[in-house]
């Protein structure tokens, strides 16, 4: 069952037809696949996985609004995983978002920016340390600077011209991600040592969705497809994958984090708590 998280809402901004009730999400972490085991040696007895999830969301333009949590995630999901494995996942990174709020390109122009809200994916391999707790402050902290610097200060042209408004929007995505991956490798080294038996650092996964509707949500859509081109390890766009109220949300994908040796594959979805669908 996904978790609670950040029951603060999106404010409403007086006079603007806003695209529907605000409305609540689901992320949900479905399954693991070792593609390429770390522990896979003569001597070895395969791959012991987890996942350290972290939560954000941020109101482009809206100065405070940056919140991150570590949603937990420090022990194995399971033991023994070789190349080709896979187990279903519960627990932390099923998580909900609530008070969603959507709007158009007549809200744009009115003043409205979009939330972006995700997941931050840790993959990780346990051996017989207690890295993932230990480096979670220093994720939050990371993660929380680069969104407050990235979007907190971004705003629309408020004149119309919708692919300049897009492009504000979008612009500084795939710094933050770049960011959130240097900020989790920095984490990782100052809670780790040479000499001893960490557990290893398989890769950084995120998603990235925001709140627009209509044709807004299309060009979101796309702008952001294009920002992440290339990218294995992210899943972005509009929640709903174009214009978000008619649909029921994002259907699977999957991400793929590579590093130490090993590559793991992560299939999530997203869900609209409120479609009547």
């Amino acid at each position: 069952m996904a978790n609670k998280v950040w029951m603060k809402g999106a404010a409403l901004v007086g006079g603007l037809a806003l695209f529907g009730a605000a409305c609540d999400y689901a992320q949900d972490l479905e399954t693991l696949t070792v593609v390429d085991a770390n522990e896979d040696g003569l001597f070895s007895n395969g791959d012991e996985p987890y996942l350290s999830v972290y939560t954000y969301r941020v109101t482009i333009g809206e100065a405070g609004s940056t919140e991150v949590a570590f949603a937990g995630g420090t022990s194995e999901i399971a033991n023994g995983m070789n190349a080709g494995d896979s187990v279903s996942i519960s627990g932390p990174g099923d998580e909900t978002f609530t008070d969603l709020t959507f709007g158009g390109y007549p809200d744009v122009e009115a003043g409205f920016t979009p939330t972006v809200f995700g997941e931050v994916i840790v993959a990780l391999e346990d051996d017989f340390g207690s890295v993932a707790q230990d480096m979670s402050g220093e994720v939050v902290a990371a993660v929380a600077t680069t969104l407050q610097a990235n979007f907190e200060g971004i705003s629309g042209t408020g004149n119309g011209d919708r692919p300049a408004d897009v492009a504000a929007f979008t612009g500084n995505m795939a710094t933050v991600r770049a960011d959130v991956n240097s900020g989790v490798i920095t984490a990782y080294n100052n809670n780790t040592g040479i000499f001893t038996d960490d557990d290893d650092l398989i890769g950084v996964g995120m998603t990235m969705y925001a709140t627009a509707a209509g044709q807004f949500g299309f060009d979101m859509d796309a702008a952001m497809a294009a920002a992440f081109s290339g990218d294995e390890g992210v899943s972005a766009g509009t929640a709903d994958g174009g214009p978000p109220g008619d649909g029921e949300g994002r259907p699977p994908e999957t991400i793929r984090m590579s590093g130490s040796d090993a590559v793991y594959d992560v299939t999530l979805s997203l869900a609209n708590l409120d479609s009547p669908q």
